[in-house]
């Protein structure tokens, strides 16, 4: 993908500030720009760094929030954005008040279940308390079937999905009163704001003409529809996954 890159502006004489490439990992985009930079600087390309937009989609949003917050829709009320390893913490802070008795096993169960189930709760835009009524019928369902082979399996399941949704309404409460956000947050609060503000995905489509997407993830709704939002039918998109 760095070749298709550099083939853009050196052959195809492409404005490097036109060309969107975005990544998956910071690591990633640090390998990715540096050996963007090598290569223009052996050729001696004449260009400004600041005119590189190469980042991960979470850094695309965060330049957006930063450099045209004063044109939104909605006020951003976030001042901090949680890592992996924050988001983690941030939880921990306040989950034993509810119904998690022991900070060791809480940890373990936020990085490997809670964290995973919010962020696909909010990557596929999904509407938390819809969620909460269909997982209650579900639940509800099981009782009252007779078909089940496991009910008590399946009960314990809902149980555990139900509580997660409850606790995802709470951990989004806490951030607003603490002023964080996370990656997924970021991402959705970012994409309606494009979706809803004319003016906005004017601009941003208009300073973009090629996007590049390395290490693509067909796992996340919303940022696909992040990256359609900012195409118009001239341009062009190319994704390559791992």
């Amino acid at each position: 993908m760095v070749a298709k890159y550099l083939h853009l502006i050196i052959n195809k004489e492409v404005d490097i500030s036109k060309i969107l490439f975005l990544t998956f990992t910071n690591k990633a985009t640090d390998e990715i720009l540096n050996r963007v930079i090598n290569a223009l600087d052996k050729l001696e390309y004449n260009y400004d760094q600041s005119d590189l937009k190469i980042s991960t989609i979470h850094g695309l949003c965060k330049r957006i929030i930063d450099e045209y917050h004063d044109i939104f829709n909605s006020e951003v009320h976030a001042t901090n954005i949680l890592t992996d390893i924050s988001q983690a913490s941030f939880i921990l802070t306040f989950i034993e008040d509810y119904g998690f008795y022991s900070k060791a096993g809480a940890c373990r169960e936020i990085t490997s279940s809670i964290i995973p189930f919010f962020n696909k709760v909010t990557d596929e835009n999904l509407d938390v308390e819809t969620l909460y009524t269909y997982l209650t019928r579900k639940m509800n369902e099981v009782i009252k079937s007779e078909n089940i082979e496991n009910p008590a399996s399946e009960m314990v399941k809902f149980k555990t999905l139900i509580l997660y949704t409850s606790l995802l309404e709470i951990y989004k409460e806490k951030m607003i009163e603490k002023k964080y956000i996370d990656f997924s947050h970021l991402q959705q609060f970012v994409f309606k704001e494009i979706e809803s503000n004319n003016r906005l995905r004017k601009i941003l489509q208009d300073e973009i003409y090629y996007i590049l997407v390395d290490e693509y993830q067909d796992t996340s709704s919303i940022q696909s529809d992040l990256l359609i939002r900012l195409l118009k039918d001239k341009k062009t998109i190319t994704v390559c996954g791992d």
